[in-house]
């Protein structure tokens, strides 16, 4: 008996979700990672450049480029990117990886501590950019607001078509400007992640 029209459309539906797999897989394993997952309160998410459906993170993942990260209401991560950049990630948050020293916070807040190079790190939030070197720079996106701390060196933001300079222990809030902050109160939610990192003697950062 010859094969139904219907039963050959879903072989070929099954195939290409096979294919789809292999490459997902093939991906996950084989690309060049951009960062390496340190540590975390709780659950972690990861949805891979080629994936459809998030993923809970493990140490073992490769995070590559064009994955995304996500914490839920209960988790706070760390991880580290390929050039020394160190990020914690807040509760409720979510990172793109671009491409080298370039990352999207899609909402939640971040504390960044950005290594030193030639070329600036930059990160885009809302329809924003923050652009910086040999600084550590806390963001926060809510709906419509972004906030961009420097806790150490500085930073630029262009905003709305306009550049603008952020220098260490201002705060620059896109809607009204910068003005002088308690850099401690900012970044207190990311004291917890810092001990257990030091505790466990994992990475000798400061912040």
């Amino acid at each position: 008996m010859k094969p139904t029209k219907k039963a050959v459309q879903r072989f070929g539906t099954l195939l290409a979700i096979g294919v789809l797999l292999i490459y997902i897989v093939y991906l996950i394993f084989t690309l060049p990672t951009k960062a390496d997952f340190l540590e975390s309160t709780g659950t972690v998410k990861i949805l891979p450049n080629a994936g459809t459906s998030w993923q809970p993170l493990s140490s073992e993942y490769k995070i590559n480029n064009g994955a995304t990260l996500k914490t839920e209401r209960d988790s706070k991560a760390s991880f580290l990117l390929k050039d020394g950049t160190y990020v914690i990630m807040d509760v409720n948050t979510e990172v793109k990886f671009v491409k080298s020293r370039n990352i999207k916070l899609i909402e939640g807040q971040i504390l960044i501590a950005i290594k030193a190079d030639d070329k600036p790190f930059m990160i885009a939030a809302k329809e924003n950019v923050v652009t910086s070197s040999d600084s550590n720079i806390d963001i926060k996106v809510s709906k419509h607001t972004v906030y961009v701390t420097v806790t150490k060196g500085e930073a630029t933001v262009v905003a709305n078509g306009q550049k603008k300079k952020i220098f260490e222990g201002r705060q620059l809030k896109f809607t009204t400007g910068g003005k002088t902050t308690d850099i401690n109160k900012v970044i207190k939610w990311a004291k917890e992640m810092q001990k257990k990192l030091n505790e466990q003697d994992r990475r000798n950062i400061s912040l």
